[in-house]
Formats: structure tokens, sequence, C-alpha cells
């Protein structure tokens, strides 16, 4: 259920822009952060991609490592999201 509610949540956060955002959901006490390119948002047929890190990583590290994908989510109906952990 939580996990229903917090794609629930993203959906209704994220806007028609191509510019990575950076917001968060309050999740058991946690306020989780998240960065996301809303490129595809314009499309009833958009993919919702999350794009995880490892332990010590950051969301800040994954846009790094994943700019070629960023570069074509658009083209491909992409919605990159990039969680970041809590601890």
């Amino acid at each position: 259920m939580k996990k229903l509610l917090f794609c629930f949540t993203l959906m209704i956060t994220l806007s028609a822009s191509s510019q990575l955002t950076t917001d968060s959901v309050l999740i058991e006490n946690h306020y989780r952060t998240f960065s996301y390119y809303p490129s595809a948002m314009h499309s009833s047929k958009a993919n919702l991609m999350f794009i995880m890190h490892g332990s010590g990583g950051s969301s800040d590290n994954m846009i790094g490592i994943s700019k070629n994908l960023a570069a074509i989510a658009e083209k491909e109906n992409l919605i990159l999201v990039y969680p970041n952990g809590y601890g």
C-alpha cells in the first residue's frame, strides 16, 4: 500500500517540464527525496523508471552515471526518477 501511495503521490507532483526537478514525499516519518526528469509527462503512455543507487550513493551520482539515458528519455517516452536513501 505504501508503494502504491508513493507512486500515486509521485505522479501527482510531476509537471510537464524536461528539466531535472527535485521533490520529496513523507513516508514513515522520513522525507524521501528524489529527482526526476518529467520529459514524458505529456504522454498518456509514458513509462516510469526508477534509477537506484547502492549503499553510500546518491541520486546526484546516478544522474551523472546515467546521463546517456536522460538524453534519450523524451524520445523513448520515459520518466526517470532518481530516489535518495534516508539513512
